[in-house]
């Protein structure tokens, strides 16, 4: 018997390579607007399998959420790491920077719902749109880094940036608040078995200057996660490198892309292929996800929205983490109208 290959049928309307693919957000604009460059160069973390516990180390605990740089003051900007242009999507929170004494702020943007949990799953459907009516959460920026104020703070330590962060934003407003961050010795007593799994520990020298890249010596750690979604399609040039689309429902009750998980396993591939009905045509991917792990997929072949895939967020050893999901099996005792109960 031969092998099956999970390939969509031929489809029409596909975007040359070199063309410019709509809705994808311009490159950020930072000429002159700052001491330096952003959001180029930014601080990467390296993730670990351990909480670190060494002494001269801070950590702060951070919720699921969006990467981002923040300018804040006349000239606000947000950008992810890479350079994209967040202005439309976070519309609500820039509105709120506009009105902060001029910064350069390193940290996470989040979705708060009214009892203080986190939800990756709602902050993504923001994703390519914007602040929508009715939503049942607002969006807040966890600073844990200060870049700049009228001048370059990078060069300074961590420690003195993390001071002058907490006293630039006592007394802002609630949506832009620095992330606490304690001396290795005191966290872990602090209680790290009430850490969910929705949070990272983020460790950094605390002597260091902001250095970029994994220069920076910052260690992240969290347990891992397993979740569910509803396949919507597939992305991947060859078999062997086909990713699904997965979604979740928005506020609305909309399913909405929200991630791709990395190249389904050769038996998955296999189980899928019965399983998913291919609709035709092309769908574009919202920006953020299309340029997932510098992989710049623009389009994806839609599914029906009838299969649910439990994923898996996790160490996959030697430190290693995993920036997408993998894709574990399929959930045939799940309904897709039970995945936002199910979380």
């Amino acid at each position: 018997m031969g092998v099956l290959h999970l390939s969509p049928p031929p489809a029409t309307g596909a975007p040359a390579a070199t063309e410019a693919l709509p809705g994808r957000p311009d490159r950020a604009d930072t000429s002159g607007t700052t001491p330096f460059g952003i959001p180029g160069g930014v601080a990467l973390t390296r993730p670990v399998d351990g909480l670190p516990t060494l002494p001269s180390l801070s950590l702060s605990v951070v919720a699921d959420g969006w990467r981002a740089v923040l300018r804040t003051g006349p000239n606000a900007g947000i950008f992810t790491p890479g350079g994209t242009d967040l202005r439309r999507s976070l519309a609500d929170l820039l509105e709120i920077a506009l009105e902060m004494p001029t910064a350069v702020l390193d940290g996470h943007v989040m979705a708060v719902l009214p009892g203080g949990t986190t939800s990756l799953g709602l902050l993504r459907s923001r994703a390519g749109a914007g602040p929508r009516r009715g939503e049942p959460f607002t969006v807040r920026f966890a600073a844990f880094d200060l870049l700049a104020l009228t001048e370059d703070w990078r060069a300074r330590p961590q420690r003195e940036r993390h001071d002058r962060l907490s006293e630039l934003l006592d007394g802002a407003p609630r949506a832009v608040r620095a992330a606490p961050a304690v001396r290795a010795a005191a966290f872990t007593p602090y209680g790290f078995d009430g850490l969910g799994t929705s949070e990272v520990v983020l460790a950094r020298p605390a002597d260091l200057p902001y250095l970029p890249g994994l220069d920076s010596g910052w260690l992240a750690y969290r347990r891992p996660r397993t979740t569910v979604g509803v396949v919507v399609g597939i992305v991947g040039r060859d078999s062997a490198q086909r990713s699904a689309v997965i979604a979740r429902p928005d506020a609305d009750g909309r399913l909405r892309p929200v991630t791709v998980t990395l190249p389904l396993s050769a038996p998955l591939r296999e189980e899928l292929v019965p399983l998913l009905g291919f609709t035709g045509g092309l769908v574009a991917l919202p920006a953020p996800l299309g340029g997932a792990c510098e992989r710049h997929w623009g389009w994806y072949h839609p599914v029906h929205p009838d299969l649910v895939l439990e994923v898996h967020y996790g160490p996959m050893g030697n430190g290693a983490y995993l920036a997408r999901p993998r894709a574990v099996r399929v959930r045939a005792d799940i309904e897709p109208d039970l995945v936002a109960v199910l979380g």
